[in-house]
């Protein structure tokens, strides 16, 4: 087993076990890791949030780029057929 498998492995064992252990204590009265629907809901919210904006932004940078090119395409084609006329 490689290096990066076994690192996976380890990773998901330890969650697995921390979210048994936290379920086990849950339902004997004890709250170790104080995770309630309101965190849940609040995060979840700013997890969209911040994939919104990050997407919104990510996709007008970009049609920003393809609309500079069209506009620099054409100020050449046009520069080329003023030449041709000349």
């Amino acid at each position: 087993m490689d290096q990066k498998r076994l690192c996976t492995a380890l990773s998901r064992t330890t969650l697995l076990a921390l979210a048994l252990m936290n379920q086990i204590c849950f339902n004997m009265g004890y709250r170790i890791l104080p995770i309630d629907d309101e965190f849940i809901n609040e995060l979840s919210t700013s997890i969209i949030t911040v994939f919104s904006a990050f997407r919104v932004w990510w996709n007008d940078n970009r049609h920003w780029r393809e609309r500079k090119r069209e506009i620099k395409l054409t100020i050449e084609t046009s520069h080329e057929s003023n030449d041709c006329q000349k």
